[in-house]
C-alpha cells in the first residue's frame, strides 16, 4: 500500500500580497563653499613672520582643496613689494610648492630676530588692568613657544606666574603647579568668581607695570597719586621753572589738587619766590592825548636774590650770625668780626704824617 503522506496546508503570508513602497533615494544638496583669501605678504614689515605667513596659506589651501600644483599658481596673487620681486626673479628654480616654501623661508624668515623680540617681551609682559587671564596666559605661552620651543612646563609657570597681578599671585603662591594646565585651571576658576563681582570704570595705569589688583572695580588711589607726582618731577627737576599767581586756576579735582601740593613743596628745589617784590604802579592813561609807550625790555638779572632767611635761623626761630654761624646774635655784633678789624687796626704800622692829617682833620 503505497504511504500516504500528509500534507499540512501551508499558511500564506499577509505581508506577501501587500506591495512593499521603497523610500525614494535623497536628493542629493548641491552647496556651494566660498574659497577663502589668504593674506598678503610684503617681506617689508619686520613683524611679519613668513613661517606664520606659510601656515596660514596652508590652511586656506586645505580649505580650498588645492594642491601642490595650485598653491604655485596662486601664490603669486598674494605676494606684494619686495616678496613679489623676490618671486619674479627666482619663478624659474621653482619646481614645486615645496620648494617655493622651503625658498621663501630662506629669504625672509627672521627667527633669530624674532625670537630676541619674544625673550624682551616675556621679560617685561604682566597682566594689564582690565585683561582676562585666559588672553594673558595665551600670549605668554605663544612667548614662551617663540622664544624656546622645547621650553619646560616649570619655566612656563614661572613665566606665568611672575607677571600676575598681585592679589591673584598671593593666591597662586601658597600652591604648587607643576604643569601649564593645572595654573591654567585654577586661573580660570578665579576669573569665573571674579565675574560674579559688580564692576566699574577705572583709570589708566602705566604700561609695563604689574597691576595691584586684577579687578577693575576698585579705585587705587594711592597709585594715581604716584602717576600724578611721577608726571610733575618729570616736568620739574629737567628744568626750573617759575611760577607765578598768574596761572589759569585748574578744575578742583584730585589731580590739581595733587599738583599744587607738588608745586608748593618743590619750589625751593625750583627757584625762590619773590616775597618782597616791587609793588608795580598804577598808570592811569589820559583821554586827551593819545602817548605811545615804548616797548618794553625784559630787565635780565634785575632782581636781586633775597636770602633765605629760613636757613639762617634755628627751630626756635633764633637768628644765626652770618659770620661765625652761632645762634644768638647778627653780624653786626659779632665779637670775632670786632676782633679782627680791631687786631688789623692794632698791626698796621706807625705813620706819623698820616696820623697828623687824620689828627688836623677830626679837630
Amino acid at each position: 500500500m503505497p504511504e500516504s503522506k500528509e500534507t499540512t496546508p501551508k499558511l500564506l503570508d499577509d505581508t506577501s500580497s501587500v506591495p512593499v513602497r521603497v523610500p525614494p533615494a535623497p536628493v542629493p544638496i548641491l552647496t556651494y563653499q566660498l574659497p577663502r583669501t589668504p593674506c598678503i605678504f610684503s617681506g617689508d614689515d619686520n613683524q611679519q613672520d613668513a613661517n606664520n605667513w606659510l601656515r596660514d596659506f596652508q590652511r586656506i589651501a586645505t580649505y580650498n582643496h588645492w594642491d601642490d600644483q595650485m598653491c604655485l599658481s596662486n601664490v603669486i596673487f598674494y605676494l606684494a613689494s619686495t616678496a613679489r620681486q623676490w618671486f619674479d626673479n627666482n619663478e624659474d628654480t621653482f619646481t614645486n610648492f615645496t620648494t617655493f616654501k622651503n625658498s621663501l623661508s630662506n629669504a625672509f624668515c627672521r627667527t633669530e630676530d624674532f625670537r630676541r623680540q619674544a625673550e624682551r617681551l616675556l621679560l617685561t609682559r604682566t597682566q594689564q588692568i582690565g585683561e582676562t587671564a585666559e588672553s594673558y596666559i595665551q600670549d605668554v605661552l605663544s612667548l614662551c613657544r617663540k622664544a624656546n620651543p622645547s621650553m619646560s612646563e616649570d619655566e612656563k609657570v614661572a613665566h606665568l606666574m611672575k607677571g600676575k597681578a598681585e592679589d591673584i599671585y598671593q593666591t597662586l603662591l601658597v600652591q604648587d603647579f607643576r604643569r601649564v594646565d593645572e595654573f591654567v585651571k585654577r586661573c580660570r576658576e578665579i576669573e569665573s568668581l571674579r565675574r560674579r563681582r559688580i564692576t566699574r570704570t577705572r583709570f589708566q595705569r602705566l604700561p609695563n607695570v604689574s597691576a595691584v589688583s586684577a579687578e577693575t572695580d576698585v579705585g587705587d588711589i594711592r597709585s594715581l597719586i604716584r602717576e600724578i607726582v611721577r608726571e610733575e618731577l618729570g616736568r620739574l627737576l629737567p628744568e626750573k621753572q617759575y611760577y607765578t599767581n598768574d596761572e589759569p586756576e585748574s578744575p578742583p579735582d584730585i589731580a590739581s589738587m595733587v599738583r599744587e601740593e607738588v608745586m608748593e613743596t618743590l619750589a625751593p628745589l625750583a627757584a625762590p619766590r619773590q616775597r618782597n617784590s616791587i609793588p608795580r604802579r598804577n598808570t592811569t592813561s589820559r583821554s586827551s592825548v593819545s602817548v605811545r609807550s615804548p616797548p618794553r625790555r625784559e630787565a635780565r638779572n634785575s632782581a636781586v636774590p633775597m636770602r633765605k632767611t629760613d636757613l639762617w635761623r634755628t627751630d626756635s626761630n633764633v637768628p644765626l650770625c652770618y659770620h661765625c654761624g652761632r645762634p644768638g646774635h647778627v653780624l653786626r655784633y659779632c665779637r670775632e668780626r670786632r676782633q679782627i678789624f680791631a687786631d688789623s687796626r692794632a698791626a698796621r704800622t706807625f705813620n706819623p704824617r698820616r696820623d697828623a692829617d687824620n689828627e688836623s682833620t677830626q679837630s
